[in-house]
Parts: C-alpha cells; sequence; structure tokens
C-alpha cells in the first residue's frame, strides 16, 4: 500500500474574525457545492493551526488534491453569513517549513 503523501497550504482570509469551526464548515460547504460530496470526503481537508486574529490558517489535505483545495478555498465567498475571501499565500510539503515561515513572517 502507497503511503499517502500530504500538502499544507498556508492561507489568508479576509474579512471580520472567525472561529476555526466556521471557516471548516464554510469551506466543506464550498467543496461539496463545487466539487461534490463524494469529492470532499476524499479530500478530508484538516486546519491544523488558526488564528483568528491575524487572519491566517494552515491546513492540510491530500498531495492530490490541492488543485481542487486552492479551488474551494478562492471560490469561498461568505464564512457563516459574514462575506469573506480567502486566497493561498504558500504551500509546502512540510509543515516544518511552513510554520517556521508563518512565525519569521518571511511570506
Amino acid at each position: 500500500m502507497k503511503k499517502t503523501r500530504w500538502r499544507y497550504l498556508l492561507i489568508k482570509i479576509i474579512g471580520d474574525e472567525y472561529s476555526s469551526g466556521e471557516f471548516a464548515t464554510a469551506l466543506t460547504d464550498t467543496l461539496r457545492t463545487y466539487f461534490g460530496s463524494v469529492n470532499s470526503t476524499k479530500i478530508n481537508p484538516k486546519i491544523i493551526r488558526y488564528e483568528s486574529s491575524i487572519g491566517e490558517a494552515i491546513l492540510k489535505c491530500r498531495n492530490d488534491s490541492v488543485s481542487i483545495v486552492r479551488s474551494a478555498i478562492t471560490l469561498l465567498t461568505h464564512i457563516g453569513d459574514k462575506p469573506a475571501a480567502a486566497f493561498v499565500i504558500k504551500s509546502s510539503g512540510t509543515i516544518r517549513s511552513l510554520a517556521r515561515d508563518w512565525k519569521t513572517k518571511k511570506i
């Protein structure tokens, strides 16, 4: 059996402050709406870190579904009932390098 390869995405969220649960629900709803529930369960994105005060998150997803997750993040227009926008700042194969860049703000 082949080992699952993961990618980590640093995401910037523009709008009000949202909880990680609200963001996760909005992302899942966007994935289901545009890519179907079957693809949504296969992709299985997970929020690793979330900082609502600066509007940034680190998201983990499967390597073969990065393009779908990037598209879903771009298509995100509302979190809860409030307008929002999100985009990917950086992606990485290891969480260590992404977290290091996030903390030192090299991005």
